[in-house]
């Protein structure tokens, strides 16, 4: 039953943001909410039994909210609980929220919220009479958190990350030590079992005075389904130690499966590929299908390139590519690395289905680095990189990295750019095309990739490079002439000059710093047609991207830009007149853009 002063309490106690609500003028005063407070807690201890793991938690989380008095009630009361009679699930719960509390505040004891230290001795002592008494039962929290709270943690402000780590792992190899003292191997194997990490376990006994003694038992738990994080991890911290000597351990006498499960625990070098090279098949297959540990430190090129060899071989191309991306970064290995070998891995991850249970977009960084590496210093014919640039298409949206082979093929091979357009577009002279023998799902990914290539092309016919100002009317003309004419014998002239505006959108400035360059204004002025203009006008338009403005501009970033487009409208007019209308189009799309961002600002 709740208290009066708690029900006085609850019964003055309104809401102050309504308009509905009754004016009250009653003031709440410390001892109120005090008087309240201790109700609360009275309750509490009175209801305690009921859920005991829960309760004495919350009432620690609070318990900076109690005064003196109520803090000694409950710390007298958490001395005179039975606590034989508690759970071991709720006694877990207090012991783990008194070490969070004592570790917290002796971690920070110069902040304000921190408690006393002559309370937090009081508190200790109440953790140390919750204890199990138990070697294995009071240490296991130390291996169920890889920062398992401490009660006498270093102080953070006169400490660094360095000697605080060093605490926990003298902590955790004293446990392990005295859990081997007392109970021997079965000990080291009921805490492994009955903590949350028993790799850590592992690791552990591996770096305690009890590596030795506890070896066999990692070795014969190897291929055990119970222990098998406990082994791997021992083996793989006993390998970090010392890999050679970890090698010397493997006995000839092992069957085939347990040679492999133990290699798997070792960082890969030529006499761990020797070994397994030495194997079955059944363990080859199951050693290069599971091999984690393929990273090669340092600058060992040839073993990197065997080892992403024997992946690819044995279908883990995305892991092949992940195990010798990081030579790519330095430019002395570019001649030293097999680029035939990569591009190999780059067609398996394009062409063959992912098997691996890696995402794409995971190692996206590892597969463009690979691509990039192909392009400048691979040892392959144009079509060969054009095929690799083509299948991975998709992963050069918004890199910069660039598709430079096909972008040249564009630019350089105007049947290439009309199947481009073929692919995308339908006939319009009541003609059919040849039916292709693929799939929807392989004609929307080409349309797909079409879609990509065109949007990524920065160069125009006639340009010999981005940097390059000038367009050589002659190559343009011709390329023009070419693309129309596959354009027209399959249906697709007039949507066709479309593309080829798009296209050319993305032509140069001229000599006169007007957009676009004289080349391609003596093509609109020749060719006159409308579809190639309004081409022009929207890939123009589209060139443009995301804009940024102050909340209330509304349409003046438009409004200047149409004012601009006009200006070199009227100095193109009396020579360029096509181009002087198609510069018009652009100034009143964006008048038109204009008018809709004032219309949100009034609307705003």
């Amino acid at each position: 039953m709740v208290s009066k002063p708690a029900l006085e309490f609850l019964l003055f106690y309104k809401p102050k943001y309504r308009e509905w609500q009754n004016v009250d003028n009653s003031q709440i005063t410390n001892k109120d909410y005090f008087n309240y407070i201790g109700a609360i807690v009275d309750l509490i201890l009175v209801e305690i039994n009921n859920d005991i793991g829960n309760r004495i938690p919350d009432l620690l989380d609070n318990f900076s909210s109690y005064n003196v008095e109520q803090q000694k009630n409950i710390i007298s009361y958490l001395f005179e609980v039975k606590i034989n009679l508690i759970d071991i699930d709720s006694r877990d719960k207090i012991l783990e929220k008194l070490r969070e509390i004592l570790s917290r505040h002796r971690e920070f004891p110069e902040e304000d919220w921190s408690w006393p230290e002559p309370l937090l001795d009081q508190l200790e002592k109440v953790y140390s009479l919750y204890l199990y008494n138990d070697v294995i039962e009071d240490n296991k929290y130390l291996f169920n958190d890889y920062w398992p709270n401490i009660i006498n943690p270093v102080e953070s402000y006169r400490n660094d990350y360095d000697i605080k780590e060093k605490l926990i792992l003298q902590k955790r190899i004293s446990s392990v030590e005295n859990v081997y003292e007392k109970y021997g191997v079965d000990g080291i194997v009921k805490l492994s079992e009955s903590c949350l990490y028993p790799g850590l376990v592992g690791e552990i006994c591996s770096k305690s005075a009890i590596s030795d003694l506890v070896q066999q038992l990692a070795l014969d738990a190897l291929e055990e389904k119970s222990n098998n994080e406990f082994a791997t991890s021992f083996i793989s911290e006993l390998a970090r130690q010392d890999n050679d000597m970890a090698i010397e351990l493997i006995d000839k006498n092992w069957s085939s499966n347990k040679k492999v499960h133990y290699l798997l625990c070792i960082p890969i070098s030529e006499k761990v590929i020797e070994i397994v090279d030495k194997l079955d098949l059944e363990g080859k297959i199951l050693f290069w299908n599971n091999v984690k540990y393929y990273r090669v430190i340092g600058d060992k090129i040839d073993l990197a390139c065997e080892i992403a060899n024997k992946l690819l071989g044995y279908g883990r191309p995305l892991t092949a590519i992940h195990s010798i991306s990081h030579l790519f970064r330095k430019r002395e290995h570019s001649s030293k690395i097999d680029s035939r070998l990569i591009g190999a891995i780059l067609v398996d991850i394009a062409t063959k289905p992912n098997n691996e249970g890696h995402l794409l977009q995971n190692i996206r960084y590892e597969i463009l680095e690979a691509i990039k590496f192909v392009q400048s210093y691979g040892d392959f014919a144009e079509n060969e990189i054009i095929i690799i640039e083509w299948f991975f298409l998709k992963m050069f949206r918004n890199e910069r990295i660039k598709p430079i082979n096909l972008i040249n093929k564009v630019k350089n091979e105007p049947s290439f750019f009309t199947q481009l357009v073929i692919w995308v577009t339908k006939r319009n002279d009541n003609k059919h095309d040849a039916v292709e023998d693929i799939s929807e799902d392989i004609k929307k990914n080409r349309a797909e990739n079409v879609y990509d290539l065109l949007k990524a092309v920065n160069i125009i016919p006639g340009q010999q490079d981005k940097k390059d100002t000038d367009v050589n009317i002659d190559i343009l003309r011709e390329w023009i002439a070419k693309s129309r004419e596959g354009l027209e014998k399959n249906g697709r002239l007039g949507i066709g000059d479309i593309y080829i505006g798009n296209y050319l959108s993305k032509s140069p400035l001229g000599d006169d710093n007007i957009w676009p360059h004289n080349s391609v204004r003596k093509i609109i002025e020749t060719i006159k047609s409308k579809d190639f203009e309004n081409g022009l006008v929207t890939g123009m338009l589209n060139s443009r991207g995301a804009t940024w403005r102050d909340l209330y501009d509304g349409g003046a970033q438009e409004v200047n830009l149409a004012k601009q487009y006009y200006e070199d409208a009227n100095a193109l007019q009396l020579i360029f007149p096509r181009t002087a209308n198609v510069l018009r189009s652009i100034a009143r799309s964006y008048e038109g853009y204009a008018k809709m961002e004032d219309q949100d600002i009034e609307l705003s």
